[in-house]
C-alpha cells in the first residue's frame, strides 16, 4: 500500500525523508549505494523489511523525485542544489535506460522482421550491440545495474538485450574485453533460434512433455542455421548462439558436449542465460533473488558451469548487490545479509522449493 510518502533530493533532506519510509511506501527517487549502482528504482514499492532498511543506511543516495513519468529537481528554495555526485549518477541512469530501452526496441524489431523477410537483420543487431558496448565501455555500472532490477516488459527481447549486457559485463570483469562485441552480438542472439518455437511451449506453466521438450532443444541449433542464412558468420557469435545450453558434465543441449569443446563465450553467455532466467518471474516459476539464484547456481548447477567463469560471475554480479563476500580460503560467495556481519545462509528448502524445469536451465 502506498502511504504517500515523497522523497526530496536535496542533500539537506536525505535523513528526515529516509525516516518517513515505510513498507508499502512508493520511492519517487532513485536510491543509489555508495558505489553508484542502483539500489531502487523511482516508482518502486518497498516490499520488505530488508529492503526498507538497506534503503534506510546512511550512506544510500536518494535521487530526483519523479512527477509525471518524468525526472525533475525540486528544492526547498531556488537556492538549493541537489548533490552532484547524485545528479551525476542520475544522469548517467537516464542515459543506459534511455539506451538499453533502445536496444530492446532493435531485438523486437529483428524477431519482428524474421516473420516477414525470413532473415535476420544482421546490421540492427551490430547496431544494438555497439549502443551497449559504448554505454559499458562508459559507464559499466549504470547500465549493468540495470539488469538487477526487474520491469513488466516484454520478457524475450528484454530477456536477450539483459544476457547481452551480463555477458559483456562478466568479459569485461575478465580477460576477454577485447571480444566485447562478437559475445554482445552472439549473447542478444542467444535465443534468435525459439523464433519459430510455439507459445503454447514458451509459456507453459507445466511440465514439459517429452515432444515440447524436444522442441525447445532445438532452438540452438535453428539458431546458428538462421543466422548462417543470414550472412552472420561470426565463430564467436555463432558459438554463443549453439552452446549457450551445453554443460560441463555433457549433459546439455543439443550435442551433450562436455567441458573441453566448450568455448568460454558460450560459457559466459550460458552463465548470464541462466541467472536473468532464474532472477525473472516466469510462467513456471516466481523470480529468485539475485542471492537465491546464485546460491542455485553454485548448488544446484556448480558441477555443469566453468568453476572460475562462475567465481568472477558472482563476484561481479556481487559488486551489483552488496552481497558477495571472500571466505578465509579465498571464495567468493554470495551474501545473505544487510548490515550485519554474521553469515546468514539463505533458506535452501525455500529456494529449492521454487526451482522447476531446472534440468534445463531455462
Amino acid at each position: 500500500m502506498d502511504n504517500g510518502v515523497e522523497i526530496g533530493p536535496t542533500a539537506r533532506k536525505q535523513a528526515s525523508d529516509k525516516r518517513l519510509l515505510r513498507v508499502g511506501s512508493r520511492l519517487s527517487a532513485n536510491a543509489y549505494s555508495p558505489n553508484g549502482v542502483l539500489v531502487l528504482r523511482a516508482g518502486r514499492v518497498i516490499e520488505n523489511e530488508s529492503q526498507l532498511s538497506r534503503l534506510q543506511r546512511h550512506h544510500v543516495r536518494l535521487g530526483l523525485r519523479r512527477r509525471g513519468g518524468e525526472d525533475s529537481i525540486e528544492s526547498e528554495t531556488r537556492s538549493e542544489a541537489s548533490d552532484p555526485r547524485t545528479k551525476e549518477l542520475e544522469a548517467n541512469i537516464l542515459r543506459a535506460s534511455s539506451v538499453k530501452a533502445e536496444a530492446v526496441q532493435q531485438v523486437e524489431s529483428v524477431f519482428e522482421r524474421i516473420e516477414t523477410i525470413g532473415k535476420v537483420d544482421v546490421p540492427a543487431v551490430q547496431c544494438a550491440v555497439s549502443g551497449l558496448v559504448k554505454e559499458l565501455l562508459g559507464d559499466r555500472l549504470a547500465l549493468a545495474s540495470l539488469v538487477q532490477l526487474k520491469d513488466a516488459d516484454s520478457y524475450t527481447f528484454t530477456h536477450s538485450v539483459n544476457v547481452a549486457i551480463l555477458a559483456m559485463y562478466l568479459a569485461m570483469n575478465t580477460q576477454f574485453e577485447d571480444d566485447l562485441e562478437r559475445i554482445g552480438a552472439g549473447a542478444i542472439l542467444h535465443d534468435i533460434g525459439k523464433v519459430d518455437t510455439p507459445v503454447s511451449v514458451l509459456r507453459k506453466k507445466g511440465p514439459l512433455t517429452e515432444v515440447e521438450r524436444r522442441v525447445i532443444q532445438r532452438h540452438p541449433q535453428h539458431g546458428v542455421d538462421l543466422l548462417l542464412e543470414s550472412g552472420f558468420g561470426d565463430g564467436v557469435g555463432l558459438a554463443c548462439v549453439l552452446d549457450h545450453h551445453e554443460k560441463l558434465s555433457g549433459g546439455g543441449y543439443p550435442r551433450g558436449k562436455r567441458a573441453i569443446e566448450l568455448s568460454p563465450y558460450a560459457k559466459i553467455t550460458g552463465m548470464a542465460d541462466i541467472y536473468d532466467a532464474l532472477t525473472t518471474d516466469r510462467p513456471y516459476r516466481k523470480a529468485m533473488t539475485p542471492q537465491e539464484a546464485l546460491l542455485t547456481m553454485i548448488k544446484e548447477m556448480g558441477s555443469d558451469l566453468d568453476p572460475w567463469l562462475l567465481e568472477q560471475f558472482i563476484a561481479a554480479v556481487g559488486y551489483l548487490t552488496e552481497r558477495t563476500t571472500v571466505t578465509p580460503e579465498g571464495e567468493v560467495v554470495p551474501r545473505f545479509v544487510e548490515d550485519s556481519e554474521e553469515e546468514t545462509p539463505a533458506p535452501v528448502l525455500e529456494v529449492e522449493r521454487s526451482i522447476t524445469r531446472i534440468d534445463m536451465y531455462v
